[in-house]
């Protein structure tokens, strides 16, 4: 959600500079303050923000006077939308607290005394999972490749060099020649959305490369890709037919070359790994599709860790006769016929055996997938 959040509110806040309606900064607004539900790493993003102010300021006459109420309607409306989880903070600030503290490299326990060396090693693993080395998460990447094929990977550095040099070419076109120009603040945006949602990566000092705490920046990281070829385009303009074309025919083939290769890496070859099916945590799907082969009137008791009961009851939300237990809450499970059957997502030797102990009638039988991966029945 983070992506889409971040994407619409600052969508709509440049449509509310174009038009100049309020519809537009409430929306921009309410959308923002949805952030507020979504991933911790938001909770930074108010930088984007101050950053894009900044750069309104210096790019538009009177920004402040002109667009004040603009500005009041986005705020209040992004105070509505972020209302209950404030309010869930106020009766509950213990969920406030997280584990940050404890892998920050501003820890002493973290950087050992070298406060400065962590972070330039932490920053440094944060942007080369772009391009050389990606992060080791099969939920997160494809390891050990980058984030990024090769062409974006390329765009994207060509793109934020020339966004940096753009930018900085127009601050100093304002502060020297007094010089306003707009276009800054696509820069001042780019940049700032790409650095500001990198920080909760490069903060922390655990799991890095780590792409789902930089997640936010994703959009600012195509954007920067994409600018590459808006600019090859643009420099196309003033040449030749015969040099448009060959660039044109270029940028089309590169471009449906990206698609595809993503495309296979992902959705055939990653998608078939034992590591994803593992990391993802495939079985318990198997599990959910295996229930609803079950009849109606058999007693299924279901063995899981609490966070694995989820995807099993969404999918088999209104399913009779479905209880769940922790494993060690196994002495609760309690038939009330002989029909019945246990299902383990996880084998445990122990819990198996006393399982058996209980139930010496049942027999334990291992169903495997075309990953090896395997969960348990007792019937």
């Amino acid at each position: 959600m983070l992506p889409f959040v971040l994407v619409f509110t600052f969508y709509f806040i440049f449509k509310g500079l174009r038009t100049k309606k309020y519809l537009d900064f409430a929306l921009g607004g309410l959308i923002f303050g949805i952030g507020m539900h979504t991933y911790i790493a938001f909770r930074i993003a108010p930088l984007i923000l101050f950053a894009a102010l900044i750069s309104f300021i210096l790019t538009r006459p009177n920004f402040l006077k002109n667009y004040w109420k603009a500005m009041l309607t986005f705020f209040l409306f992004s105070i509505v939308s972020a209302a209950p989880m404030f309010y869930t903070f106020y009766t509950h600030p213990e969920y406030l607290e997280s584990r940050s503290a404890s892998i920050s490299v501003l820890s002493p326990e973290v950087n050992e005394g070298k406060p400065v060396q962590t972070l330039l090693k932490s920053l440094g693993l944060s942007l080369i999972k772009y391009n050389f080395v990606g992060d080791m998460n099969w939920r997160h990447n494809y390891p050990p490749y980058p984030i990024l094929d090769t062409v974006t990977g390329i765009g994207f550095l060509f793109g934020i060099i020339y966004s940096l040099y753009r930018l900085l070419k127009l601050f100093w076109l304002r502060l020297k020649e007094k010089i306003r120009n707009t276009e800054m603040d696509s820069h001042v945006l780019l940049i700032s959305w790409f650095f500001v949602m990198l920080i909760p990566e490069f903060m922390t000092a655990e799991g890095l490369p780590h792409a789902l705490r930089a997640i936010g920046g994703f959009p600012a990281v195509f954007i920067l890709s994409a600018l590459t070829f808006d600019y090859l385009i643009e420099r196309s303009q003033n040449k030749t037919p015969l040099f448009k074309k060959i660039n044109y025919s270029l940028i089309i083939a590169i471009l449906i070359f990206v698609g595809i290769f993503n495309s296979l890496k992902y959705h055939v070859f990653w998608a078939n790994k034992v590591e994803t099916a593992r990391s993802f945590e495939r079985i318990l799907m198997d599990v959910s599709d295996y229930l609803k082969t079950v009849p109606p009137q058999t007693e299924k008791f279901i063995i899981a860790e609490n966070m694995q009961r989820i995807p099993i009851k969404v999918f088999n939300w209104s399913m009779p006769n479905l209880s769940y237990f922790h494993p060690s809450e196994i002495t609760k499970i309690n038939p009330k016929t002989g029909n019945f059957m246990i299902i383990m997502t996880d084998y445990k030797e122990e819990t198996a055996q006393s399982l058996l102990l209980r139930f010496p009638n049942l027999r334990p039988q291992e169903i495997k997938n075309k990953f090896g991966l395997s969960y348990y029945i007792l019937k």
